[in-house]
């Protein structure tokens, strides 16, 4: 069954809200790999992978965004997206980014960071096949590729049809 929101949590946008703070989330990233890896930025570091907040619609100037709209990116990504120092349109940056929010969700369910019910994997069901001898044989339909069939049925070559038209 699930929980009901507190009310502080705001579920209309004029509702005056906390940011949602988990110290669980930030200690998660500590010695992750940096899941932006922006070519000729990324120090592929894991020593200086943290939580880098995303800006959403959450909050405004000078109030990070919820800890569930972070990403674990290494000191040099961060720099790079917070500074716009990355060379690339919002255009080119926003897929990257969506992509590293997911491989964060990910990592975070993986870890049992975050919790969510997953679904036991079905076993997959045996191929059920004939032995060899008592399969049917797979018949030849005859396609040639020198002819061709018109809307009416008859086969022509394709050479005849060339020259018709």
């Amino acid at each position: 069954m699930p929980r009901s929101v507190p009310e502080w949590v705001g579920a209309h946008p004029d509702t005056k809200r906390h940011p949602l703070r988990s110290n669980a989330l930030r200690k998660a990233a500590r010695g992750q790999r940096c899941v932006l890896g922006l070519p000729g930025i990324c120090n592929f570091n894991p020593e200086t992978v943290v939580l880098a907040h995303l800006r959403d619609e959450t909050f405004g100037r000078g109030i990070k965004a919820d800890d569930t709209s972070g990403l674990h990116l290494c000191s040099d990504c961060h720099r790079a997206v917070d500074e716009h120092t990355h060379g690339l349109s919002d255009g080119e940056l926003y897929p990257l980014l969506l992509r590293a929010l997911q491989r964060t969700i990910r990592r975070l369910t993986i870890m049992q960071v975050i919790i969510v019910p997953l679904d036991t994997p079905k076993a997959a069901k045996p191929v059920q096949r004939k032995p060899k001898g008592q399969r049917a044989a797979i018949v030849n339909r005859g396609f040639d590729k020198s002819k061709s069939r018109r809307m009416d049925g008859t086969v022509v070559s394709r050479k005849t049809e060339r020259q018709e038209q």
